[in-house]
Parts: structure tokens; C-alpha cells; sequence
């Protein structure tokens, strides 16, 4: 990997931390401005909103795909986007307005549902902005735009919280409001920036394309089942806990300070998206190597440093009512640690080699594994610990077969995923380096 890409890759994952760090004040500053309840009840619009957004996600990867194999086609495949997502945007939009606002008859949806649909309406067309800024290869914009939203609903959220008197009732509403709001403006940015960079004329408009409709329902279709497999992958652990409420809230706080790690791995497949997707198969292979060894180094290296102060960090930030959370928490990083690493070998297939269906396969794969093991485990360890490694021994399953379904597929040792090298660590002494030559710059300049 260039000393450029290098370079890239070590800020692209300094913007995930920085963006884990906001995610997480943010959501230590709504558990203290909001009760139990109103705070559960923004936690699940979220997760709604966020499982609507991983599924027609899905649909969004194949304009990505479309754009790294047919480049010279942007124009056409760009303006097929356009049409659907902003179509299915308006669509969901307008099914929250008559759902909740007008009183019909048939059906009508609680207030988390309508703030869901409004927050998912916004996400559809960011995916598919951050999607084609990833495609275009322009990981500085795109690590800029990723911190957009977050960033923007804790700034605003900061006076709401200060303020001590407003009702439980108006805290909500505005938390809801300011939700919204901060979706908007991010999605308007990102949208105006992704525009920006394609600089082609007529990319503004809306085209139906029966070519890329077949492609967003193959590709993407399999794709969306894909990411909506692996959201249940996720979650099947925390779904087990749900007859007990206060033992599910526990192990919802170490989800969260777990998914910490989980975001800060997604930048290198962040990074390699474009060479994985737009190169030659040996030139796939080389980087889903050196790749996933950098996303196994670095991910251990944050997973250190989260196992000394995190659990520090949940007690000052969630109050000690959730201590019960360290534990299931430290046993989850080693398990998040390899299903980041087995996310990048699955790149390869699904990016390269364009079959997302194998994602599906391992997704299955792996809710049966941990479904087993905490059916083993339940009657033999406390729920809480049950559950947590049952999730870390079935990613451990995973990465094994991740690594011998890798071996397979292209007859390279499965050890060069695995076995981390000297060379591993360039990106982490050249960024220390270029730091200190800085810092002895100025110091000489002051003198």
C-alpha cells in the first residue's frame, strides 16, 4: 500500500473515532436530558429508523458497484439513482404524513414510527450520496460528510439539555425535532458536495432505466438481504434478552460502547471500497490481505485501550447503575474484533467478485451458530454473560470459516489474512513520525 494510502487510511480511521466519541456523548447527554422511558422510546425510533436505512442501503450498494465498473457510463447510472431514491424518499415521507397525520380508518402509526419513517426518508438519500462519494474514491469528503449529522444533533442538542425547565413532554418533541433537523441539513450537504465532485452535465436529473432498475433488484437485492441479515446477526443476542427489560437495558448499554469499535473498523472498508471493486482480481486479493491484517491491528490496538478505559467511561457517562454492563462488554471486543476482520474478506466476494449472496450464506450462518450457543449456554452461565459469548465464540466460528472460504475461493494461504507483518505497522509509525518532525518544526521556528 502507497505511503499516500497509508496515510489516508490511519485519518479515515482517526474520523471513525472521532465520530464513535460524538455517537457516544451524544447518547450519554439524551439519557440524562430525557427519562427512562422517553429515552427508550427515541432509542427504538432510532434502531427503526436504522434498520430501514442498513435494508434500502442494500439497494444503494449496486449504484456504488455500477459506478467503479461502468465509469464511463456515470451519467446514466447516476441519474437512474436519482429517480429511485428520491422517489422512495418522497414516498416514505408521504406514508408518514398519511399514517400519522390524517386520521384514517385502517391503520395509523404511533409517533415512534412517524419520526422513524421522516429520519428514514433522509438517510435513503444520504446512503446513496455517501455511497457514490465512496465509489468516486473521495474518502477525505466522504469522512468529513460522516460526521455531519451527529455532529450537527449534539450541537444542537447541547441547549436542550441545559435548559432545566422544560416538561419530560417538550424535551421529547424537541429531541425528535432537532433529530430531523439534523438529518436535513447533513443530507443537503452531502448531496451538494456529491454533485459537486461528479461535475457532469445533466447529472441533476432523473432518468427510469430499466438496465439499472434489474441491477438495484439483483445485485442490490441480494445485497440489501445481505445487510439485513447482518443487522439481525447483530441483534439476535439482544433479541434473546427482551422478556427481561432491565437485563436487556444493561446489555444494551455494552452494545453501544461495543459498537464503538464495530464503527471505527468500518473505515478501512471504507477505504479499500474502490480498489476492491474497481481493480483486477489479484489486485483484489492483495489488498482484502493486507486489509483485513490492518483491520485485525487496529481494531486489537482500540480494542486495548477500550477494554483500560471504557469501562470507566460507562460509569462517569451512563451513572453506576449499569456496572452490570463491563462484564458483557469486555467479553464482546475480542468478537467484534474478528467480525471486523471477516467483514473485509467479505468484501472480496461481495464487492469484487460481485456476489453478495455469500454474505447472506455466512450472515445465516451465523445466527444459527450463535442461536445454538446460547441455547447450550443458557441454564449454564448468567443471561447477561450467556449471551455475550455466545456472540464472541460464533464470530470466532465465522472468521475461521471467513479465512477457509477465502483460501478456497482464490488458492492463497489463509495466513496472509491473519498473520500480521512488520509492514503492518508503516501507516501508525509514519503518521508518529510525520507528527513529531511537525512539533520539532515549530519548536525550531519559536527559538
Amino acid at each position: 500500500m502507497p505511503a499516500s494510502r497509508r496515510k489516508l487510511l490511519f485519518f479515515t480511521f482517526l474520523y471513525k473515532a472521532v465520530n464513535s466519541l460524538i455517537l457516544f456523548v451524544s447518547s450519554a447527554i439524551v439519557a440524562h436530558g430525557l427519562n427512562r422511558p422517553d429515552r427508550g422510546e427515541f432509542q427504538l425510533a432510532g434502531s427503526y429508523q436504522q434498520t430501514g436505512n442498513t435494508i434500502f442501503g442494500g439497494f444503494m450498494n449496486y449504484y456504488a458497484f455500477a459506478l467503479r465498473k461502468r465509469p464511463q457510463e456515470t451519467v446514466a447510472v447516476v441519474q437512474a439513482g436519482n429517480f429511485l431514491v428520491y422517489t422512495v424518499s418522497a414516498l416514505t415521507w408521504l406514508a408518514a404524513a398519511l399514517l400519522f397525520v390524517v386520521p384514517l380508518p385502517v391503520a395509523h402509526i404511533s409517533r415512534i414510527w412517524f419520526f422513524a419513517l421522516l429520519a428514514m426518508g433522509f438517510t435513503f438519500i444520504y446512503g446513496y450520496g455517501s455511497r457514490i462519494l465512496n465509489a468516486m474514491d473521495e474518502q477525505s469528503w466522504l469522512n468529513r460528510m460522516n460526521l455531519a449529522q451527529p455532529l450537527l444533533f449534539l450541537l444542537l442538542y447541547i441547549p436542550l439539555w441545559l435548559d432545566r425547565h422544560l416538561s419530560e413532554a417538550a424535551k421529547l418533541s424537541w429531541t425528535y425535532n432537532l433529530w430531523i433537523v439534523s438529518f436535513a441539513v447533513a443530507v443537503g450537504l452531502t448531496m451538494i458536495i456529491t454533485y459537486r465532485h461528479l461535475r457532469h452535465a445533466g447529472i441533476l436529473r432523473w432518468r427510469v432505466s430499466l438496465r439499472e432498475l434489474a441491477g438495484t433488484l439483483n445485485y442490490g437485492g441480494w445485497s440489501a438481504a445481505a445487510q439485513g441479515t447482518s443487522n439481525i446477526a447483530r441483534n439476535v443476542g439482544y433479541w434473546c434478552l427482551a422478556s427481561n427489560k432491565d437485563i436487556l437495558s444493561v446489555y444494551g448499554i455494552a452494545l453501544v460502547m461495543a459498537e464503538v469499535l464495530n464503527n471505527l473498523s468500518g473505515s478501512i472498508i471504507q477505504l479499500v471500497f474502490a480498489r476492491m471493486t474497481g481493480g483486477s482480481r489479484e489486485d483484489a486479493i492483495a489488498v482484502t490481505q493486507s486489509s483485513t491484517r490492518q483491520t485485525l491491528l487496529s481494531s486489537s490496538l482500540a480494542a486495548a485501550v477500550m477494554m483500560v478505559t471504557f469501562p470507566w467511561l460507562l460509569v462517569l457517562a451512563f451513572g453506576p447503575k449499569y456496572y452490570g454492563a463491563i462484564v458483557p462488554f469486555l467479553i464482546l471486543l475480542p468478537g467484534y474484533v474478528l467480525r471486523a476482520g471477516g467483514s473485509v474478506i467479505m468484501q472480496y466476494f461481495t464487492n469484487s467478485l460481485g456476489q453478495p449472496f455469500r454474505a447472506v450464506v455466512m450472515n445465516v450462518f451465523y445466527i444459527g451458530v450463535n442461536g445454538l450457543l446460547i441455547w447450550a449456554l443458557w441454564h449454564v452461565c448468567p443471561p447477561l454473560v450467556t449471551v455475550a459469548v455466545a456472540t464472541t465464540l460464533s464470530s470466532l466460528v465465522s472468521f475461521i470459516t471467513y479465512v477457509w472460504w477465502f483460501r478456497y475461493s482464490t488458492g492463497q494461504p489463509g495466513h496472509t489474512v491473519w498473520l500480521v507483518r512488520r509492514s503492518d505497522f508503516r501507516p501508525y509509525l509514519e503518521v508518529v513520525r510525520s507528527l513529531l518532525t511537525k512539533v520539532r518544526g515549530t519548536r525550531s521556528r519559536h527559538d
